[in-house]
């Protein structure tokens, strides 16, 4: 079955197919088997779109080193709390971390610069059309411990025989 998608659908079809592996049925197994293989070369490529050059990436060990420096210790350890699922250092003075915060994104300017457009660069490229042909899941191949979650995240693929559209 050729399908039309965007390449963001393409990834999240990705991450549908790999939250049901752990699920059985030859068919429906050989189907995720055989998905997974005809989209693994354009989500590498996509996964090498977005990875940070290595300008980007000396500047972010540095920023991880200048919070660890400003950070309080325990034991010599810097203290981490966690908001909105994001692990921060606590900070002993923020005003002074801010100050070197911000002098050490001009040094690397260039660098976030170029992150920046390679991430709208990205953005824009999930938006591009693919097409691709994709082997298709019928409805009663879908194994019965398969959750509500888990159907949506392969949903474009699953063919119900008895429903003519």
């Amino acid at each position: 079955m050729v399908i039309k998608m965007t390449k963001r659908e393409l990834l999240d079809l990705d991450r549908g197919l790999q939250n049901v592996g752990n699920l059985s049925g030859p068919r429906f197994v050989y189907a995720i088997a055989r998905n997974s293989f005809l989209l693994k070369g354009e989500v590498t490529s996509l996964q090498k779109s977005i990875m940070p050059s290595a300008s980007y990436n000396i500047y972010d060990q540095a920023r991880l080193a200048l919070a660890k420096e400003h950070s309080v210790k325990e034991g010599g350890i810097p203290k981490t709390f966690v908001e909105n699922n994001i692990e921060q250092y606590l900070m002993k003075d923020l005003e002074k971390f801010n100050i070197a915060f911000e002098n050490l994104k001009k040094e690397h300017s260039a660098a976030l610069e170029e992150r920046k457009l390679q991430i709208e660069a990205f953005n824009t490229l999930l938006t591009e059309e693919i097409e691709i042909d994709l082997c298709e899941i019928a409805l009663e191949d879908i194994p019965d411990g398969i959750s509500a979650q888990q159907l949506s995240g392969i949903f474009s693929i699953v063919v119900d025989s008895k429903v003519k559209i």
